[in-house]
């Protein structure tokens, strides 16, 4: 009986279980990326290949089939993430390098207001060895000339630097990004030399980079420095251009979706492609009777949306959404449907198999779960429309399209909320606001004037669709300063623990897979998760790498810079995580030459540092301070120090010890231990 009942559970919440196959594989590659040390990958393999076995064996048994179907999943996520890893496998710069030869070929451009960020390949490096320089560097180059093109090659002098270390333990750690991206060094062009136009470049990657600086340079020449830097991201989602002013308008509106290539701008010119073309068909009947117009004009949107991919730069969110924009077209020239959970699984199952570790992007994880909520949504209204007596009705259409795309707003804010307070210590309450007062205008003005721009600038007539766009933009931007001026537009809310947004996603998923009244268990799962605000250790104290700022927090928990800080990244970040905006908020400052925390006094000076429990010194201070001491020496070989001050001990921890032992720190712990 018990049986039967399993099996009956099983069958009616099918759906659920099976859409939860992605997640394990998500989960697997996740615990891949959150251990602290490399794990053997021929272990992995093995498991993997047992769980495989196992999974086999039981399949006469449904709820033991389901175990080992996602025990097997598990292990295959973390076996794929391994095999990544050491496919993108490269040197990294062990040290600091100024005014140093360098040359390579040009592998990325990025426009920027001031000049260009470039990526180079094939680089060498004076004074480096071959097997010990990077597979590729990236630089900052503060000229506007000569046009930088990929496939061209240069050499000149730069300073160079490793891949940036976290701020403080927790925070967003760019060397493992830098680590899949190939990029062993940044810095910056200081000198360009020679600069050399290879006139044989004729790959097809090249040719897709030659069309996105055509139009990013055409557009700059056309439209106000403001408006360009807001059109080139629609049209090519580059956003080098965009300022942080316009930056943090679109944010605080909760539009800034739209300058990142995604769902938003394929669907959109998905639907514009294929009803355009629908309605030139329309024009001559004779083509009705000969071939079916609805299938020809889906064949050719997705010819059109899968060369827009290209020329966006192959972001994930717009691949995430060209794989399910795809699926739909293909059904619907196979007369199926295919708006579905299970077409979204698809795509972060196919996205994560090739690139496991965009399961830790921001990106990712906010465009997926986002997209979940919102085709959750519409399968509940679809059943609802069906089973309304009223279906027929023009009003009643009118309705349910205004109440879904409200009810989409409000679930899409609600669901990605947590997502962006982990990532950017950000939460915008008037974004369902935003999108509703610029949405229209998006899908109904700007984007079919963007593609018609794209499509006549060839030809030199798009300087009229464009100013009409920038027009359409200052409107936007009118919108985004009305809502900024709104009471709390722009709250900073303080880092939590990962565990938390870990579950926090389970209880999603469960809310959006799953059916009935089980689908509810995921409510105070994801409540458990918003705990995490609550577990998280905050240090008292934190000092920069090399001295040069250091924070102290006050009673009422805000932080307090030294008089030393210069507005730098490393304080940006640690008030950023500590609830704290540092624009907006007047951030306190000491001056003092030591402080008292919970009846410790910590030194900041060997003058004051007698009686000190504890001194930092954050210059080349010679003096007799009593132990325990962070010197100066110790900040510039351990970076970031975070200090615990307890009724009975003061614990100092370094960011160094918390680097786990990974492939993409493994450069970067050698140089430091050094």
């Amino acid at each position: 009986m018990k049986s039967q009942q399993t099996s009956s559970f099983l069958y009616t919440q099918r759906q659920g279980f099976s859409l939860m196959t992605g997640a394990f594989f998500a989960l697997g590659i996740g615990v891949y990326f959150a251990l602290p040390f490399e794990p053997w990958a021929w272990l992995i393999g093995l498991i993997t290949f047992m769980t495989l076995v196992l999974w086999v064996l039981t399949r006469r048994d449904n709820m033991a089939r389901l175990v080992f179907g996602y025990a097997s999943l598990f292990c295959l996520g973390m076996c794929i993430a391994s095999v990544r890893t050491y496919m993108v496998s490269a040197p990294v710069l062990p040290q600091k390098m100024y005014d140093v030869q360098v040359s390579g070929e040009v592998s990325k451009v990025e426009a920027r207001r001031d000049g260009y960020r470039i990526t180079l390949k094939d680089v060498y490096i004076d004074g480096v060895k071959k097997e010990e320089t990077p597979f590729k560097i990236r630089l900052n180059y503060k000229e506007t000339t000569p046009l930088m093109r990929v496939g061209d090659s240069l050499s000149g002098y730069a300073h160079l630097v490793p891949p940036v270390l976290p701020a403080e333990a927790g925070a967003y750690d760019f060397s493992r990004t830098a680590w899949f991206m190939r990029i062993g060094a940044l810095g910056r062009l200081s000198e360009l030399s020679q600069y050399h136009v290879n006139p044989n470049r004729s790959a097809l990657n090249i040719w897709f980079e030659d069309i996105r600086s055509f139009i990013s340079t055409r557009v700059q020449e056309v439209l106000a420095p403001d408006a360009a830097a807001i059109v080139v991201p629609l049209i090519i989602g580059d956003q080098g251009l965009v300022s942080q002013n316009q930056y943090d308008l679109y944010r605080i509106a909760g539009i800034i979706h739209v300058l990142s290539v995604s769902g938003f701008h394929l669907t959109l010119l998905a639907g514009l492609v294929f009803f355009l073309i629908r309605g030139i068909f329309a024009l001559f009947p004779h083509f009705g009777t000969v071939i079916n117009t609805k299938k020809l004009a889906a064949f050719l949107s997705l010819l059109v949306v899968l060369f827009y991919l290209f020329i966006s730069g192959l972001q994930i969110p717009a691949v995430r959404s060209f794989i399910m924009i795809a699926v739909i077209l293909m059904a619907v020239m196979l007369d199926r449907s295919a708006i579905s959970l299970r077409t979204a699984v698809l795509a972060g199952v196919f996205i994560l198999a090739i690139w496991p570790e965009s399961l830790l992007n921001a990106g990712f994880q906010l465009s997926f779960i986002a997209v979940f909520a919102m085709l959750s949504l519409y399968e509940t209204l679809m059943r609802w429309f069906k089973d309304s007596p009223y279906r027929t009705h023009l009003w009643y259409k009118m309705w349910l399209i205004f109440v879904g795309s409200v009810c989409v707003s409000v679930l899409a804010t609600l669901s990605t909320a947590l997502y962006g307070a982990y990532h950017f210590n950000q939460f915008a309450p008037y974004s369902v606001l935003g999108n509703l007062l610029t949405s229209a205008l998006f899908s109904f003005a700007i984007m079919p004037l963007l593609l018609i721009a794209v499509l006549v600038m060839p030809f030199g007539w798009d300087a009229l669709f464009l100013r009409i766009t920038g027009s359409c933009l200052d409107i936007i931007t009118r919108i985004c300063e009305w809502i900024k001026t709104l009471p709390y537009a722009d709250v900073t809310v303080p880092s939590f623990d990962t565990w938390g947004l870990v579950v926090a996603t389970a209880g999603f998923l469960i809310l959006f897979f799953f059916q009935g009244c089980f689908r509810l268990i995921g409510l105070p799962i994801i409540m458990v998760g918003f705990g995490a605000f609550l577990t998280v250790a905050r240090p008292d104290i934190l000092v920069s790498e090399g001295g040069k700022v250091a924070a102290v927090r006050l009673e009422d928990g805000r932080l307090a810079l030294t008089d030393k800080q210069a507005n730098s990244f490393v304080s940006d970040v640690w008030l950023k995580r500590n609830g704290q905006n540092p624009i907006t908020d007047e951030i306190p400052t000491i001056s003092d030459k030591f402080v008292i925390i919970r009846g410790k006094k910590v030194a900041f000076s060997s003058l004051s540092c007698a009686d000190a429990d504890l001194s930092i010194l954050l210059t080349y201070e010679m003096g007799d301070c009593p132990e325990p001491v962070i010197k100066l020496k110790d900040l510039w070989d351990n970076k970031t120090h975070a200090v615990f001050i307890m009724d009975d001990k003061i614990e100092v921890r370094h960011l160094i010890n918390y680097l786990e032992e990974r492939p993409w720190h493994y450069f970067l712990l050698a140089q430091l231990k050094k």
